[in-house]
């Protein structure tokens, strides 16, 4: 192979990539319009003002409002205590393994971020009045 065939080659697989690229953008953009609903306006709201009648609502969005809702009500909580409480509110974060669910949908949220194992709402995403 010379090395113009594996110049083009190279440029095959580039491409390749950049269109995996653009559905990644594509997919955390839709995640994000999705999620976007929990805050608004420096206030925690339902998700359902800006999901289309009859579509069904996310089981991450499910969550991560219902914490909202929990940090806003309680302060700021460790991992546990959300978890329990949304196992009495019915809520299941989904798998085999919960609790590492919730830890997933916490951590990649730009709405709350952790300190010495508290949850709480990331500066300036919680409702206003909310120790942050």
């Amino acid at each position: 192979m010379d090395v113009i065939e594996r110049a083009k080659s190279k440029r095959e697989t580039l491409l390749k990539e950049l269109r995996r690229l653009d559905d990644f953008i594509k997919m955390a953009e839709s995640l994000d319009a999705e999620l976007q609903p929990i805050v608004g306006s420096g206030n925690v709201i339902v998700p359902s003002a800006g999901r289309k009648p009859g579509k069904k609502l996310s089981n991450r969005v499910r969550v991560l409002t219902a914490v909202a809702d929990l940090i806003k009500k309680h302060g700021p909580m460790k991992k546990r205590d959300l978890f329990k409480h949304l196992q009495e509110m019915g809520i299941d974060p989904g798998t085999s393994r919960p609790s590492v669910m919730l830890s997933i949908f916490l951590s990649k949220s730009d709405v709350f971020t952790t300190d010495k194992g508290m949850w709480r709402f990331a500066k300036g995403k919680g409702p206003a009045g909310v120790n942050q």
